[in-house]
This record gives structure tokens, sequence and C-alpha cells, in this order.
């Protein structure tokens, strides 16, 4: 257990104590910024952040060559992905999934709710002590669509939740175009969701097929109806160059930022200061230890009783 997040470790421990798991051997709890890593050589099973355990080098054969699992403690997994270039792939990879697209659900239809019943024109209204009655005035849910990109966990999460409040239409990109519970319709063109929304999602992940996606003017397709952009996924996803331009031709209307090509965001960024860009640093899904824990320990009893076939979030 080597993670960089308050209470993981503690989490897991404890929850381990009310399960009946003859054959885990050992425990060894590890301090992944100072070490020591002496223990590691022996570990077939490491539950830590992918960021920080690969960028000590840990991942390596010679520092960790019994590990036959990792769970990662974060939903984003890149990390193990960049090493296994040319480097070792040879252990299985589990996320931190389940309820990550939960909270990233509740964050964004949060800010769908409070776009659509113009909250912020009723706090601005009440600090100049104005009854705005008629500017208030909203459209029903059921005539808001929203569009996802991205169906994996975290999409089919919002998915399901947005239409649970009650949001009209739901289309989904997907490049299989496999049918999702809760969506409307799937694409295999981005185009044709980008052009149908009032809401555009993006919950997809940081990989070579969707790192700078929406560069290049793609977001031109959403020009008829100006949409709020809402990123959750990854920042590579686009580069802000491309969202102050689709801000700037009126292609989106608003944008909502999660998150961003470098973290933290640097001062000097333009988004900052843009009148229509909502900053949140990061902060639209957590890794709560009590949810690690137990989902590392559903998968462990999964593990030492079918090995590999039964786990749940594989990459």
């Amino acid at each position: 257990l080597a993670s960089t997040l308050p209470n993981v470790a503690e989490a897991v421990v404890d929850r381990l104590k009310h399960v009946a798991l003859d054959r885990l051997v050992s425990v060894k709890i590890v301090d992944v910024e100072k070490g020591p890593f002496d223990g590691l050589e022996n570990a077939s099973i490491i539950v830590s952040e992918p960021k920080v355990f690969c960028s000590k080098g840990l991942i390596k054969a010679n520092r960790s060559p019994c590990l036959k699992w990792f769970q990662s403690t974060f939903a984003g997994v890149e990390a193990l992905v960049e090493q296994g270039k040319g480097g070792r792939t040879n252990f299985l990879v589990t996320r931190a999934g389940g309820s990550m697209g939960i909270e990233i659900g509740q964050f964004i239809l949060g800010y769908i709710l409070s776009h659509e019943r113009k909250h912020a024109l009723c706090e601005r209204a009440q600090s100049k002590k104005e009854w705005v009655h008629d500017a208030a005035l909203y459209r029903p849910l059921s005539n808001v669509s929203l569009g996802i990109l991205g169906l994996g966990d975290i999409g089919k999460d919002v998915a399901r939740l947005a239409k649970g409040i009650g949001v009209g239409e739901v289309y989904g990109w997907k490049r299989g175009g496999e049918s999702v519970d809760y969506v409307d319709e799937t694409f295999v063109e981005m185009a044709q969701v980008l052009e149908k929304c009032d809401y555009i999602v993006s919950v997809l992940p940081s990989t070579m097929a969707t790192r700078g996606l929406l560069d290049n003017g793609a977001l031109a397709s959403c020009s008829e109806k100006s949409p709020v952009f809402i990123n959750c996924g990854r920042g590579d996803l686009i580069g802000e160059s491309s969202i102050v331009e689709a801000l700037d031709k009126n292609w989106i209307s608003s944008a909502i930022l999660d998150v961003f090509e470098t973290e933290p965001l640097p001062k000097t960024s333009k988004l900052w200061a843009h009148p229509n860009v909502t900053i949140t640093p990061h902060v639209s899904g957590m890794s709560h230890p009590e949810n690690i824990a137990k989902l590392f320990c559903s998968n462990l009893r999964r593990y030492l009783e079918s090995g590999n076939d039964e786990l749940e979030h594989v990459m």
C-alpha cells in the first residue's frame, strides 16, 4: 500500500480485518514519496497512485519484480500506459472505478441545474437589490439535450443521473457505436453529437487517441446551438487556445473546466479572466479512502478465488 492520498492505506488495512482472506500473506505500508522501498521486491499486489509510483521508477522490473496486479487509487491510469511503451506491461491493472462516475455526474448536473435555473443572475440581482422575475424564467429540463464524450463507467453514470433528474435527450460518442443504457442515441462520428446538444460533456481519458481531439476547430460543429462545454476528463483533450477560439467565435457559449493541459493552471493563463469560463481545481471526482478500500478488498477476494477473470474495472 503506497498511496499519497491521506488515510487510504489505513482504510484498506481496516477493511481487510473484516474480510476472511486465508491466502493473504502480509501487508506492508510504504511512503511512496520517501520509502523505504526495500519491501517492494516481494509484493505481488500493489495499491498506489500511478503517476507518483511510475515517476519514482518503482514500476520497473528490478524494483517490483513480483508484481502481478496494480490497483490504482485513481480513475486515470495514463502514467502506466506511458511507462508501458517499450517498458513493462506484464501485470494486471485495475482502476479506481465504481464511485467516481457518480461524483463526476453530480458535479456536471449541479452546473447544468445552476445554469438552467440562472443562479448567477439571481445572485447578481440580489447584490443590487433587484427583482428580476422575468429574466430568471427557465425552460424545463425535458427540453435540454446533453452530449457525452466517452461512455465508459463514468459516462454511463453521467447518463443515468441525467435521465434521473429529467434531462430530455442524452446523446453519446462511442467509437463502436454500441447502444448504452440511458443514452438515447450513440454516434461514431463526434461531430454528430457536437451539433445536437445544449451541453457537451467530456469524461474522456488521456490516451494517444484523445489528446488534442477537440483542437483544430473541432468545436465549430457546435456553432448552431452554441452549447455549454464541460470538461471533467483530461485537460489534454483540448488546448487553451482552442477553448478561447471556440468562445470568441461563439461555437460554445461558455466553458466549465475542471481539468487543464497544465495543472495547476498557470497564473498567466487567459482562462482565469475570461468572462465565460468557470474554473474548478480538478475536483469534479475524488478518490475517497473508504471507496478505494471497498473496491480493492472486493477485487482481492475475486483475485484470490478466481484469478484475473472476475476483477472489476480492469484496464
